[in-house]
């Protein structure tokens, strides 16, 4: 459910990136996979079209407050297009993804996709089932070099 206290924004030109960077990226470097996905690595990819960056921000007297930053990846297929949660950044995490998911599953449709990825640590697992309905199809494994 959108609200009148917040609304999303799709940072989709270079003004807008600029204009809410100085918000976000303190956000992202907070993040827990800020060391997989740096936040000038997704400035850059943003900036290039390959990562969509939404900032969920909350209207004040002093301007808007970016409250929460999802980032998302297209990944193309023809069979199974899908956009891959990179990485959610931001202040009351649990409220505001429950009240704008519906939105996000809309945009993901409407740009193409048939599914939505996130890679998530154990201890959210229940959370995104729970909540966002997203359910484990695969485990995914890693070998640190």
């Amino acid at each position: 459910m959108l609200t009148k206290q917040t609304k999303p924004v799709l940072l989709s030109t270079q003004v807008l990136l600029a204009t809410y960077w100085p918000q976000i990226e303190p956000l992202l470097a907070s993040a827990p996979v800020a060391e997989e996905h740096a936040p000038d690595k997704i400035l850059e990819l943003a900036l290039a079209g390959q990562l969509f960056v939404f900032a969920i921000v909350k209207e004040t007297l002093d301007g808007d407050e970016v409250e929460l930053v999802v980032v998302l990846a297209p990944v193309p297929s023809d069979t199974l297009p899908v956009m891959t949660v990179v990485v959610v950044a931001g202040k009351n995490l649990r409220r505001h993804i429950r009240d704008y998911w519906d939105f996000f599953q809309g945009w993901c449709v409407m740009s193409g996709a048939r599914a939505i990825d996130a890679y998530v640590p154990d201890r959210m697992e229940g959370f995104v089932e729970k909540l966002l309905g997203l359910k484990r199809e695969t485990v995914h494994v890693r070998l640190r070099l």
